[in-house]
């Protein structure tokens, strides 16, 4: 169960009859195929498949929550204070949307070549654009913050090479990123009833959310007492 979960980073699985007492790869030549594997950079991965996976686990580790989590991160409940995990699940969720962001600034930023930095930048708008398809809206804003970084956006040269279809993608879809009216685009989308569940929320709005929800429950109990 749950094999491409189990499988680790720069490992493969290969399948091998029990009837058969014949060694399926030699040492040597499983070897030979793992350094070959470990060598393949970003611009080899198909925008499609990278979506797919990021969705798969972003989707995994959102589902992980308990409901419990969000009661105990709301109140700053530790692991201590209650019977089960405290909001292990949820912080490992929410470092998502950093570690992705920082993912896209690095492997952008770690290419001296402009025009292969380009082609980066032009397959990170793919994969958002592929990830809204997929309602991984964490995914896509969290590239779309990478891309949208100070340290990307300086690089005009860069820029001057991605072509004006794949910036009026990205712009399209930082308008989702617009703070204005509580981020009223984003939210309006995730309601709008062609967007079905399940669906995988942008974590830093939710992480918003629930602090206004802690104030709101303060400000209650205080009018109570």
């Amino acid at each position: 169960n749950n094999l491409a979960e189990r499988l680790p980073l720069n490992a493969r699985y290969y399948l091998k009859s029990n009837q058969s007492p014949e060694q399926f790869l030699s040492d040597s030549t499983a070897i030979d195929e793992l350094i070959k594997d470990s060598n393949i950079n970003f611009l080899q991965l198909d925008p499609l498949e990278l979506s797919a996976q990021l969705t798969l686990r972003d989707f995994c580790l959102f589902k992980a929550i308990e409901s419990s989590e969000y009661i105990d991160y709301l109140f700053n409940k530790t692991k201590d204070e209650v019977k089960h995990t405290g909001y292990e699940h949820l912080n490992t969720f929410s470092d998502l949307s950093n570690e992705e962001m920082f993912w896209v600034i690095n492997e952008i930023l770690f290419e001296s070549n402009i025009i292969k930095r380009a082609k980066i930048i032009k397959n990170f708008i793919q994969i958002a654009q592929i990830c809204k398809e997929c309602k991984n809206f964490n995914s896509l804003l969290s590239i779309v913050s990478g891309l949208d970084h100070l340290t990307v956006t300086r690089l005009r040269e860069t820029w001057e090479k991605v072509s004006n279809k794949y910036k009026k993608i990205l712009n399209d879809l930082k308008m989702l990123l617009d703070p204005s009216f509580n981020m009223n685009k984003y939210r309006n989308l995730i309601r709008n009833e062609n967007i079905q569940p399940p669906i995988i929320p942008f974590f830093p709005i939710c992480q918003k959310d629930l602090y206004f929800t802690k104030e709101s429950a303060e400000t209650y109990i205080e009018g109570l007492v």
